[in-house]
């Protein structure tokens, strides 16, 4: 008994380039608390938040 071999089918591969975000958010952990902080935040914010909180951890 013979077994018949069927050619190769080759199906089509699209490979893409992997692309990172633009903007990436970031955490900030100071003294167990920890500030994520997405893309487009308040810098002036983010800098009182952070007086507020140095100043209460001294």
């Amino acid at each position: 008994m013979q077994t018949k071999i069927q050619p190769a089918q080759w199906l089509p591969v699209i490979v893409q380039e992997a692309t990172l975000p633009e903007v990436i958010p970031i955490a900030i952990k100071l003294n167990g608390i920890t500030f994520d902080c997405q893309p487009g935040f308040d810098e002036d914010t983010l800098t009182k938040i952070l007086q507020v909180v140095q100043h209460h951890v001294q």
